[in-house]
């Protein structure tokens, strides 16, 4: 994964965060631009409650977004809130991005995994492209796309101010 990381950055595709304590790697979190595509009527649904969509003409809709693509704390590191000040450091990001660099984007995506989901949803992150929490669902997928508005955003980091 570090090579990786080292080549997206020096690409220009992604860019990585890393803490570090004395010794060791306590977490990490890489980022980049994406977009989020609008594919059922489910995401139509919600991105509506947000914002107006365009009237269905049969294309899809594409969003402008952030996309978390790694993120991870060091076992030793988990539950002493490192993940929380990350997230919340990525929000403070965006939020720059979008207001203070005039940089359009309706949120954050992440595609997480089934461990992480309770992290993510404490955060307003919410399903993409299916109701996952439907008694109906049938599919389990190794990850779960999921989405965070700009407003839910602006919101977290405004009580904490």
């Amino acid at each position: 994964m570090k090579t990786k990381a080292l080549e997206d950055e020096s690409n220009n595709i992604r860019s990585t965060t890393v803490y570090y304590d004395e010794t060791q790697l306590v977490s990490y979190y890489t980022i980049s631009t994406s977009i989020i595509e609008v594919k059922t009527l489910y995401d139509r649904r919600m991105f509506n409650e947000l914002r107006s969509l365009p009237e269905d003409n049969n294309q899809s809709i594409v969003l402008p977004a952030v996309e978390i693509s790694w993120f991870g704390v060091a076992k030793k590191y988990q539950d002493m809130h490192v993940g929380a000040s990350m997230i919340l450091d990525i929000f403070k990001n965006v939020i720059k991005m979008r207001h203070l660099f005039n940089l359009g984007l309706i949120g954050i995506v992440v595609g997480s995994l089934p461990d992480a989901l309770e992290f993510y949803t404490r955060y307003n992150f919410r399903y993409l492209h299916y109701d996952y929490d439907d008694k109906q669902a049938m599919m389990i997928p190794d990850t779960y796309p999921l989405f965070v508005d700009i407003d839910s955003i602006v919101e977290i980091m405004g009580y904490l101010d």
